[in-house]
């Protein structure tokens, strides 16, 4: 920007000039002026006095009181009738005094202007200083167009928006229109044509392409003058770069999508119970439309009852701060009874103040559906372990029994109340502790692989029962149970064993002495050589 050049006259020059072109005036018409010869020299100490200030009003009195005085005192002209009693002079010492006062008076309004001028002068630049740092801060540039003569000014800030160094912003329209996106460049010259012809403000956005290839966002604001005839002669406006907004706005766009598809029913309720958002989800089960749930109480969409029994209280809870989590069943105009997992959730408002609640209802009945038949599968399947003719046991982590079932009651005479958690029960199973420690150093350098072990453990009515144990735990785990295994009462078939190896035992002792008789009586039968 070219900067306007004055020229300052030196206020002693512009007094010395003054008095004398007073002079020349007072003279010519000093007919006229008669002894008021300083009525000229008056306003020209108004003049000097307000253009050059104090010093130069004083340097005109003076050259105006010595002029005057040779005018009053030394002129003896019969045009100039001149009083000989005096009057005169204290006329002219009168007028000087005035002349003082005017000098001081003028020069303090004198004062008094450069004075607003300079704070005028600072405060403009303090305001440019200003809107420079807003603008760096903001990046936003500020245009000004020359509709007449073509010419574009741009402020600085142009260059960062436009992702190029200072140096290189010429500030030329085909600069600005070379770093323009190809696909937005009609579109942004079909606007700022629009704004012109139907005299509206410019608004529009459009890319920008940096040098190292980044695509960024602009948005153009303007506004155009018009002369008296309605032509176009000017038009100002702004450049803000808006990436950050359009960062925050497509990330609005995918949270809007996200509740707007989402299966699960959310909706944002105030304090008053009363909706304010519902998505499409929540639509659909209610069979409304938005006009028909927006601005009503949840009562009158959920019920009565449930809203009392069931909603408002939880509600209360959740615009206390809480969030809270339950399950109901509950029959929808369509798709009738369903079991749902309700959120309230507190929507807290940037000064963290609590300005509603966010509600999420996901559908899990086809979940609680699967869950009751696995419950009920378990519950089959633990019926069949309580009931199955072989002992069933299981450990925890800490050693302790878990898992005694009707077989193992039926044998041992334990119950399984007096079994399950019960940390003495070993000894009770097993009473000598050599030979209870001598099983449970076996189990431990064993692991949980094995078949056909057999223990010897005591009864409830002091009985030893033989039970071969076989543990399964490694190869097939049962989630909660760190041991299990089954086993198998073989107390009457190793007595059986027993009972059998001493009758052939017998056999064979019986038979080998038959056969020592049949060989005596062999011998004795012999005929003699």
């Amino acid at each position: 920007m070219q900067r306007a050049m004055s020229i300052r006259l030196n206020p002693y020059v512009l007094a010395i000039t003054m008095v004398a072109m007073a002079t020349f005036v007072t003279y010519w018409l000093l007919p006229i002026f008669k002894a008021e010869t300083h009525v000229v020299f008056d306003a020209i100490v108004v003049v000097v006095a307000w253009y050059g200030g104090m010093k130069a009003g004083l340097l005109t009195v003076a050259l105006s009181t010595f002029i005057n005085s040779i005018f009053i005192l030394s002129i003896d002209s019969p045009q100039v009738p001149i009083s000989s009693d005096g009057g005169e002079r204290w006329h002219l010492l009168s007028s000087t005094f005035s002349a003082l006062l005017v000098v001081f008076l003028t020069s303090k309004l004198h004062a008094a202007r450069q004075r607003v001028e300079q704070l005028g002068i600072r405060q403009m630049q303090e305001k440019e200083s200003q809107l420079h740092m807003a603008g760096q801060a903001a990046q936003m540039g500020i245009w000004d167009w020359d509709m007449v003569s073509g010419a574009i000014t741009w402020s600085v800030e142009h260059a960062a928006i436009f992702g190029l160094v200072l140096d290189e912003f010429d500030g030329k329209y085909r600069t600005f229109e070379s770093c323009i996106h190809p696909d937005d460049l009609a579109g942004l010259d079909r606007a700022v044509d629009r704004a012109i012809q139907r005299r509206m403000i410019y608004q529009h956005e459009y890319r920008v392409v940096w040098g190292d290839g980044s695509i960024h966002w602009v948005e153009g604001r303007g506004q155009a003058l018009y002369d008296a005839t309605g032509r176009p002669i000017r038009m100002s406006g702004i450049a803000l770069n808006i990436d950050r907004r359009k960062e925050a706005e497509l990330a609005l766009q995918r949270y809007e999508h996200i509740f707007a598809t989402t299966p699960d029913l959310i909706a944002l309720v105030d304090p008053t119970y009363t909706y304010q958002m519902v998505n499409q989800a929540y639509l659909r089960r209610f069979q409304k439309r938005p006009g028909e749930i927006i601005g009503y109480p949840i009562a009158e969409i959920v019920g009565k009852e449930v809203f009392e029994t069931e909603c408002k209280p939880r509600l209360d809870r959740a615009l206390a701060g809480e969030r809270v989590q339950f399950d109901l069943w509950y029959d929808f105009p369509i798709a009738k009874q369903r079991y749902l997992s309700i959120t309230y959730t507190p929507y807290r408002e940037t000064d963290r103040s609590i300005a509603g609640v966010m509600v999420s209802i996901r559908d899990i009945t086809n979940l609680q559906q699967a869950e009751t038949e696995l419950q009920q599968r378990e519950e089959h399947l633990r019926q069949i372990l309580q009931q199955m003719p072989v002992m069933l046991d299981a450990f925890d982590a800490d050693g302790n029994i878990i898992c005694w079932n009707q077989e193992c009651e039926r044998i041992t005479g334990f119950s399984a109340e007096e079994v399950v958690g019960n940390p003495s029960i070993m000894e009770l199973f097993y009473p000598g502790a050599a030979y209870r420690q001598q099983m449970m150093a076996a189990w431990a350098e064993r692991g949980n692989d094995y078949r056909n072990w057999e223990w010897d453990v005591t009864c409830k009515d002091g009985t030893i029962c033989t039970i071969s144990w076989s543990n399964l735990s490694d190869r097939f785990p049962v989630p909660g149970w760190a041991a299990w295994g089954i086993g198998v009462d073989v107390t009457e078939r190793n007595q059986n064993i027993d009972a059998l190896s001493s009758l052939n035992a017998d056999l064979e002792s019986q038979l080998a002495d038959c056969r020592a008789r049949l060989a005596k009586q062999s011998q004795q039968h012999e005929p003699p050589e």
